[in-house]
C-alpha cells in the first residue's frame, strides 16, 4: 500500500490529477515546486478523512498570483520556501 507520494520538483504541469483520491492509504503527498494550476480537487482533500497527514503544494502567492488554490494543504510553497498552514 502506497503511503508516501513524493513528486516535488519534477516540472509537472496541468491540473492535479483527481485520480490520486484512489490512494486511500496515502499519508504524505508532496506535489510542490511543479507547475500545477487551478484548484486542488476536493476528492484529494477528502483523503484527510482517511489517513492523509501532510499535503504540500504550490499554493502560496508569488507576485500576487496563486497558481494552485488549496484549502486543505498542510503547507503551501512558492518558488523558494514552504510555509506551514494552520
Amino acid at each position: 500500500k502506497l503511503e508516501y507520494l513524493i513528486l516535488d520538483d519534477n516540472e509537472l504541469s496541468g491540473t492535479v490529477p483527481s485520480e490520486i483520491d484512489s490512494l486511500i492509504n496515502l499519508k504524505y503527498l508532496y506535489i510542490n515546486w511543479n507547475y500545477f494550476l487551478g484548484t486542488m480537487p476536493n476528492a484529494i482533500c477528502k483523503l484527510q478523512d482517511f489517513k492523509l497527514i501532510e499535503l504540500v503544494a504550490d499554493c502560496r502567492a508569488e507576485n500576487g498570483t496563486v497558481r494552485l488554490e488549496c484549502s486543505c494543504c498542510t503547507a503551501c510553497c512558492n518558488a523558494s520556501n514552504c510555509y506551514q498552514m494552520n
